[in-house]
C-alpha cells in the first residue's frame, strides 16, 4: 500500500510541477521559520535563570503611573533588619568603556561597579581567586576569563596591578587596580554585561536586587511597601528596560 501512495505522490509531483514546488516550498519556509521562532523565544525566556535561586530575586523598583525605575539609593542594613523577607541585599551599578593597560598590552574594558557582597549574592565561577579577596580588598577588581588572556595571556592574572589608559594616547592615568580574581565569561543571555567589575562603597547609578527568603508570601511583602515594587524577578528583567 504504501508504494502505490509513493507513486501517485510521484505522479502528481511529475504532472503538477509548479504547483508541488509552491506547496513544497511554503511548507518547508514555514517549518523553518516556526523552528528559528522556537529557538529565539527560548533564548528570549533564557534570561538569568541559570543563578541559583533566580526566581527568589527581585529588582527594587520604584512605582510610577506609567513604568517602573530603578532605586538609587537603599539603606542595605536597616532594610535587612526591619524586613525578615529579605534575605540578601546587593547592588549592581551600569558600566562604562575605557582603556586599561598591562605592560605592553592595552585593551578596552566594560567596566562596572558592584557592592563588595555581589558575588555572594549572584554566585558565580571564579577561575582564578575567590569572592572573598574581592569582598575584602577594597578598591580591588574581578576580570572575565576574555579579558585575562587578552592582558596576561596564560600568565597568572590575580595580584596582578593594571593601569587606566588615557582614550587618546593610552598613556597612563595614574590610576591603578589589582586583579583579585578571574571569572567565567558572562553569557549573552545576561543581565551583567562587564569585563571589569570593581568594588564600591556606593554608586548614584546602582540598581538593587534583592533575594527573599524561601517561605516569604510575596503577596504580603508587597504591601508592605507603597512607593516601591518588588515585582520584576531576575529573570524578567530582560522584558523592562526601565529597571534594568
Amino acid at each position: 500500500m504504501f508504494t502505490h501512495y509513493l507513486k501517485i505522490a510521484l505522479r502528481n509531483l511529475r504532472n503538477y510541477k509548479s504547483q508541488s514546488s509552491v506547496n513544497i516550498f511554503g511548507l518547508a519556509f514555514g517549518v523553518t521559520c516556526f523552528v528559528f521562532g522556537l529557538f529565539w523565544i527560548k533564548y528570549e525566556t533564557s534570561y538569568n535563570v541559570f543563578f541559583s535561586d533566580a526566581r527568589r530575586m527581585y529588582v527594587m523598583a520604584e512605582k510610577s503611573p506609567r513604568r517602573e525605575f530603578p532605586i538609587t539609593a537603599f539603606n542595605n542594613k536597616m532594610m535587612l533588619e526591619q524586613i525578615p523577607e529579605f534575605e540578601q541585599i546587593t547592588w549592581y551599578a551600569p558600566g562604562f568603556m575605557t582603556y586599561f593597560g598591562y605592560s605592553q598590552r592595552s585593551t578596552y574594558v566594560t567596566c562596572v561597579n558592584a557592592a563588595p557582597d555581589f558575588f555572594n549574592f549572584f554566585e558565580w565561577k571564579f577561575l582564578e581567586g575567590d569572592s572573598s579577596l574581592f569582598r575584602k580588598t577594597k578598591g580591588s577588581v574581578v576580570i572575565t576569563k576574555q579579558l585575562a588572556l587578552k592582558l596576561f595571556g596564560n600568565e597568572p592574572a590575580v595580584g596582578k596591578t593594571i593601569d587606566k589608559l588615557r582614550s587618546d594616547n593610552k598613556q597612563p592615568t595614574g590610576n591603578q587596580v589589582v586583579v583579585s580574581g578571574v571569572v567565567k565569561d558572562w553569557p549573552q543571555n545576561c543581565t551583567f554585561d562587564f569585563d571589569m567589575m570593581a568594588s564600591a562603597d556606593t554608586d548614584f547609578r546602582a540598581i538593587f536586587f534583592v533575594k527573599v527568603n524561601r517561605h516569604a508570601d510575596i503577596n504580603a511583602l508587597r504591601e508592605k511597601f507603597e512607593q516601591t515594587s518588588v515585582n520584576t524577578q531576575l529573570y524578567q528583567i530582560h522584558f523592562k528596560p526601565s529597571v534594568s
